[in-house]
């Protein structure tokens, strides 16, 4: 069984699910993102094929929950883009021996720990790419080695990833 490192990156959960303000108010969607992030770490944490989980925030309450989920944090420099951070922090992650590297976003809608399995069953080698489909984004992205290309997540990142 290959072992892979996850690495969840996640906003301030303060800042998070903006798009939803016309329905909610801001403390809901800081709710809602706390708890897709707890969704994907059970997710993640119950997983046998991964050996270690790191979050990457600025955040102090996503330090509080990796703590209570027992994953291990890198912290955002304040003012990093998402892609230039991920890009710092798995070139460190690579720097310390992992090769398979598996990225998905702390926001994924229930998500359980059978689907991170039945992906990580299925990859071989290389780089595998979870296409969004509202706007052709990466929901997740497993490369080996960590850092063997640069990240471009956003709005038709799947394409650009490939």
């Amino acid at each position: 069984m290959t072992d892979f490192c996850a690495l969840v990156p996640i906003k301030k959960l303060s800042q998070a699910k903006t798009r939803l303000t016309p329905l909610l108010r801001a403390s809901e969607c800081a709710a809602l993102a706390d708890n897709m992030l707890r969704d994907v770490l059970t997710a993640l944490t119950s997983s046998p094929q991964i050996n270690q989980v790191v979050l990457f925030s600025n955040d102090n309450k996503v330090a509080g929950i990796a703590q209570e989920f027992g994953c291990r944090l890198l912290r955002e420099e304040p003012v990093t883009n998402l892609c230039d951070g991920l890009n710092r922090a798995a070139a460190q992650l690579g720097a310390e021996g992992v090769e398979n590297l598996f990225i998905v976003h702390g926001d994924l809608p229930m998500i359980k720990n059978t689907d991170v399995a039945t992906l990580l069953d299925r990859y071989q080698e290389g780089l595998v790419i979870c296409r969004a489909g509202i706007d052709g984004g990466t929901n997740a992205l497993i490369i080996n080695p960590a850092d063997a290309l640069p990240f471009q997540f956003g709005v038709d990142s799947a394409h650009k990833h490939m």
